[in-house]
């Protein structure tokens, strides 16, 4: 982590100090965001896999959501499973993506949510000015090849300079950050962050730094950390809240070591008990 740095207040407080008590000084995980006055342009992004029939011929594309139920018009669990397979894999499938269309991204950096936005520094390199383009992309998931078409749609663009305009105090009267910025530093940062950690449910994880426990047989620990921006009084700030997480242990290699570990931990000459049937089932979920 960065050593402690004091930063300049940029703007007022909206509440007094308090006049009782003793002033305290205090350290805080917000480290302040430095930028430059940027455009970011956003598109709208699409993923569906693609089937294939007789002789190999692709048929029409599977969309997100293929159909709802009858009786209460929520996605069947077909189409639930569809879209979680999507988002589990929607990352890779951009990267390839970006990797298979190099004149597409030339001179562009972009910045991707994991599941609908794409932002980049400069407009795509789209053909004829257009505002949308759709693409197949194969990649191999669990050693199949498995073919995605990606389609990206111009929205619109996001004055990131809002910002520096609030903190310089050139800004309308009034106004403020705005919650469309503030979404848009978290998707550059997370994106930026899941490139050198790995990533799950919103924490990111160091895996280099694992600990164990002889009370704990079945885990280890793991160091992490959840990620989100803030406005504060000396600028737009990265805040990184520390996290603690258990993982299953890295010494159980296969799924029969790990359920023979806790079937060993249920007392002799006792029944199986439900929660010992509940934590096996949840673990044969997880592998």
């Amino acid at each position: 982590m960065p050593e402690a740095v004091e930063n300049k207040q940029l703007v007022a407080q909206k509440l007094a100090p308090g006049q009782a008590g003793t002033p305290v000084a205090l350290l805080g995980n917000f480290y302040r965001i430095i930028h430059q006055r940027l455009t970011v342009h956003h598109y709208d992004v699409t993923i569906s896999k693609v089937r294939f029939g007789k002789g190999g011929k692709p048929l029409e594309q599977e969309p997100r959501v293929t159909s709802t139920s009858t009786t209460t018009g929520e996605p069947s669990p077909a189409d639930e499973a569809q879209e979680r397979f999507l988002k589990k894999f929607a990352d890779s499938v951009v990267t390839a993506f970006v990797k298979a269309n190099p004149e597409l991204f030339a001179s562009v950096h972009y910045a991707y949510d994991g599941w609908k936005s794409l932002y980049t520094t400069r407009p795509l390199n789209m053909p004829s000015a257009a505002a949308e383009l759709s693409k197949s992309v194969e990649m191999p998931i669990d050693g199949r090849p498995r073919t995605f078409q990606v389609s990206l749609k111009r929205v619109d663009s996001v004055a990131l300079g809002e910002a520096l305009d609030y903190y310089n105090g050139t800004a309308s009267s009034g106004k403020v950050v705005s919650e469309r910025i503030i979404a848009v530093f978290e998707v550059i940062f997370r994106f930026v962050i899941s490139r050198a950690f790995p990533t799950y449910q919103r924490k990111f994880f160091d895996l280099s730094d694992v600990s164990s426990s002889p009370k704990a047989r079945l885990v280890d620990f793991v160091q992490g950390f959840i990620d989100s921006v803030r406005v504060t009084e000396f600028g737009l700030a990265l805040n990184l809240h520390l996290k603690t997480s258990a993982i299953i242990s890295k010494r159980f290699t296969d799924l029969l070591s790990l359920v023979g570990e806790v079937l060993s931990m249920s007392p002799k000459g006792e029944c199986f008990c439900l929660p010992m049937f509940v934590l096996i089932s949840n673990l044969l979920f997880t592998f």
